[in-house]
């Protein structure tokens, strides 16, 4: 059974997936440079579990048959590219977080092996997907994400578009940290709300997708902690999850976001909270040894 996007593809239609492993190798070069701060992972890590959050949305939610094969195609590139504008000076800044990484890509089609139909729709689905609440709606509802056309076959982009945004906020466990204690000492006063994102993402086991509920595995240590959840938590719920939660009905996506709270104050669990750290700060040893397979031959 496929894990993700890619392996689906590769068990499904060799045409695409030849063409999707060619796009990750070359967003590999990118992958390198996206660390934010030195705080998180935007590369490798974060772009394979935004691929993986994609197919087990669809997966769970048994609607690998309402997909068609260059879907799955569209969804995993835009998983693989859509933050390249936090690769370190490789594009400019003046433009939206998401728009750069989309119109590098439309301007370098040929590069990625896509056409300009498909780089279109790359476009559209990736230039939005860092917008929140009502922007991102203003964005959704637009003429431009109804319909779109790909060599004779039609695309509803809304719907791509809500999954590459909801498997994006779906990635916010620690794993996405890097060097967690080092980093998170070294912000100043003023970023007080980039603790509390890093203190609640250090606080999240894993993020689990269900047939009915994206849930959070949320280890409550310290006072820092459950001050982290209270404020994060509801942000994310009410500005981030609610707006977009009635769009994705209509689709059969049926699932809230919800949480489990382990408190591990306590002595007893004080070893399983060790754990929980050291996960954070071997994921960078794992990013650096991490390799894309290589593209299957046709049959």
């Amino acid at each position: 059974m496929a894990k993700n996007l890619k392996e689906y593809l590769q068990d499904n239609d060799n045409k695409f997936a030849e063409r999707a492993f060619k796009f990750w190798n070359i967003a590999s070069i990118f992958h390198k440079m996206q660390d934010h701060k030195g705080l998180y992972q935007n590369g490798a890590i974060h772009c394979e579990e935004v691929d993986i959050n994609i197919w087990n949305l669809i997966d769970k939610s048994r609607l690998i048959k309402a997909f068609k094969n260059e879907e799955f195609f569209l969804l995993t590139c835009c998983a693989a590219c859509h933050d390249f504008d936090k690769a370190i000076g490789k594009l400019p800044k003046k433009l939206p977080q998401g728009k750069a990484s989309a119109q590098y890509i439309y301007e370098n089609l040929k590069t990625f092996g896509i056409d300009r139909q498909e780089a279109n729709a790359i476009y559209n689905i990736v230039s939005i997907h860092n917008f929140c609440g009502d922007d991102f709606l203003k964005h959704i509802n637009s003429e431009r994400f109804d319909r779109h056309g790909i060599r004779g076959e039609t695309y509803d982009l809304k719907r791509l578009a809500l999954l590459l945004k909801v498997a994006d906020i779906a990635d916010t466990a620690c794993n996405r940290l890097v060097e967690s204690e080092k980093n998170y000492h070294n912000l100043s006063d003023q970023e007080e709300l980039e603790k509390l994102k890093f203190a609640f993402r250090k606080s999240i086991n894993d993020v689990q997708i269900y047939e009915t509920e994206i849930r959070l595995n949320i280890y409550i240590r310290n006072e820092e902690d459950e001050k982290a959840y209270k404020r994060c938590f509801s942000y994310l719920k009410e500005y981030e999850w609610e707006p977009i939660k009635k769009y994705l009905r209509p689709y059969g996506f049926f699932q809230d976001l919800g949480v489990r709270i382990n408190n591990v104050r306590d002595k007893t669990d004080k070893v399983l909270a060790k754990v929980v750290l050291k996960m954070v700060n071997t994921y960078s040893e794992y990013s650096e040894g991490l390799k894309y397979q290589e593209a299957p031959d046709d049959k």
